[in-house]
């Protein structure tokens, strides 16, 4: 039928997915589909979706998104928001904003009656940072009310921001703090290591890493004047350098809104990627594309795989 992860429904099957709202007792929902201009977006795993056997994979889900013309507000792109999500839509001078809980599933049996629309279609790259805002909600670290308060006294993570973002060759930002849970008094201070990163190639370029070290001592010297921060080392290291040891010791810490606008800034350029683009086995990637060639039997599949370029992200069905 077409479906795969980030497909949009046809318009003329929302009287379909208002009746399976109802039916599922998300009322709410079902009146907002009805009201206002909204679409419907299948975010289940592209081989959950198209997987033989009902058992297996008894359900997809779907996300409801408004649809509004011109830009999405800037506010809520690139991860920015961990509540609301909005990227353009392809060919159309529109864009759908979603919040994370208006997601809802439907019996698989019944959406191989219904089609996706081929109007209304999200960039491959648009999609893939709609599933990283989807579970970065669920994976970010949540580091002490206190340890925030303290940096909101000097509006640290704003200025962090901005010196990320003159940082381009940085890819992650991983925080090391002790102690990791507690709310700590006044009187006792948190320690921090943190670690920015950076691909290998870049990480092996002298002069550039001699470029950037002023603002890597820029961003120590920001935590090391916090009241009640002490700081062991702001460092940068090579991505092959962090290891599954460093994982368990340190927390990612989030800054993906510098590191995706650092991706769309290079779209809008005409470049092949920023620096903060995520190797495939990390994340973020170019799409991958599976071209499934139907045999005579439905379990006998001529299964040819094309590598697209390096950005492995998710998968077109033919």
């Amino acid at each position: 039928m077409g479906w795969r992860q980030g497909a949009i429904a046809h318009p003329d099957c929302h009287g379909f997915f208002h009746d399976q709202l109802r039916a599922c007792g998300r009322d709410d929902l079902a009146d907002v589909l009805v009201a206002e201009q909204m679409c419907v977006i299948a975010v289940s795993q592209t081989c959950d979706i198209v997987q033989f056997r009902d058992d297996a994979e008894p359900y997809v889900e779907f996300l409801l998104a408004r649809i509004a013309d011109g830009p999405p507000n800037a506010a809520d792109t690139n991860l920015k928001s961990f509540r609301t999500f909005a990227a353009p839509l392809e060919s159309v001078d529109r864009h759908v904003s979603v919040k994370p809980w208006n997601r809802f599933l439907v019996r698989r049996e019944l959406v191989a009656q219904i089609s996706p629309s081929t109007e209304l279609t999200l960039a491959t790259t648009r999609v893939r940072d709609l599933l990283d805002w989807l579970m970065t909600r669920y994976v970010r670290a949540a580091l002490p009310d206190e340890f925030n308060r303290r940096l909101g006294t000097m509006k640290a993570e704003d200025k962090i921001r901005k010196l990320l973002a003159q940082l381009p060759a940085v890819t992650e930002v991983f925080i090391a703090l002790r102690p990791r849970h507690d709310e700590l008094p006044a009187d006792q201070p948190y320690t921090c290591d943190v670690s920015l990163l950076c691909r290998e190639a870049a990480f092996s370029d002298a002069p550039l890493r001699e470029k950037m070290q002023p603002l890597l001592d820029e961003f120590e010297a920001l935590l090391e004047g916090i009241d009640g921060i002490e700081t062991e080392a702001v460092r940068l290291l090579g991505e092959h350098q962090f290891s599954r040891h460093h994982m368990r010791v340190y927390h990612r810490w989030q800054f993906d809104d510098v590191s995706y606008a650092a991706d769309t800034r290079a779209d809008k350029q005409g470049l092949a990627g920023s620096g903060h683009e995520y190797r495939q086995e990390l994340g973020r990637s170019n799409p991958t594309t599976l071209i499934f060639q139907p045999g005579p039997a439905r379990n006998a599949l001529n299964l040819s795989l094309r590598i697209a370029t390096p950005r492995t992200a998710s998968m077109a069905l033919i």
